[in-house]
C-alpha cells in the first residue's frame, strides 16, 4: 500500500464522516422545528382560541384571526350545544345481556348511582365536569382528563380530574 492509496482511503473516510455530520445536524434541526416550535405556537394558539371564545382580542388572536369585530354568537352556540348535550345524557343504567347476568347488572347499577356519581366530586360534581369537558373539547379540539382512584372521607373509588389545557402538549400520532 503506497502513500496515494492511504491518502485516497483517508479522503473517503473523511467524506463519509462529513456526510454523517451533515445528516446529524439536519436531523437535529428538523427535530427542533418539528417538536419545539409547534409546541410554542400551540400554546399561543390555545390562548387565542380561549380569548376568541370569550370575545376578547389579544395580540396572538390578531395574528391568527383577521376579524376585528367581536360577536358573541360563537360563545352562545357553544354554551347552547353543551346545555343540549347535558339535557340529553344517556340514562346511564347498567343492563344485563342475558338473564344469568341480571343480578350482577342490578348491583353494578346501584353502585354507579348510589356510590360513584355522588362521591366522585374531586373538583366539581360529575355533571359539571362533563359540561366543562364538552366545552373545552369544542374550544381546543380535544381535552385531557385524568381518571384515578381516590381515597377520601370513606369513599374509595373512581374519580376523574380535568387537566388544564395548557398543561398538556398533544402529540401527533
Amino acid at each position: 500500500m503506497n502513500f496515494d492509496d492511504i491518502q485516497l482511503t483517508t479522503y473517503k473516510i473523511m467524506k463519509k464522516i462529513t456526510i454523517l455530520a451533515i445528516i446529524i445536524v439536519t436531523l437535529s434541526i428538523a427535530y427542533y422545528l418539528a417538536v419545539f416550535l409547534p409546541s410554542q405556537k400551540l400554546i399561543q394558539t390555545e390562548q387565542a382560541k380561549l380569548a376568541f371564545l370569550f370575545g376578547k382580542q389579544t395580540e396572538d388572536s390578531k395574528d391568527i384571526y383577521s376579524v376585528k369585530i367581536v360577536d358573541p354568537t360563537l360563545q352562545t352556540a357553544v354554551i347552547k350545544q353543551n346545555n343540549q348535550l347535558m339535557s340529553q345524557l344517556p340514562t346511564g343504567r347498567v343492563t344485563s345481556i342475558s338473564k344469568a347476568n341480571y343480578g350482577q347488572a342490578v348491583l353494578m347499577d346501584l353502585i354507579l348511582h348510589k356510590f360513584i356519581i355522588p362521591n366522585a366530586i374531586s373538583q366539581y360534581d360529575v355533571f359539571t365536569k362533563i359540561w366543562l369537558m364538552s366545552l373545552y373539547t369544542k374550544v381546543y379540539g380535544s381535552f385531557a382528563i385524568l381518571v384515578d382512584y381516590v381515597d377520601r372521607d370513606g369513599y374509595v373509588g373512581p374519580d376523574f380530574f380535568l387537566i388544564p389545557a395548557r398543561a398538556v402538549v398533544l402529540q401527533i400520532g
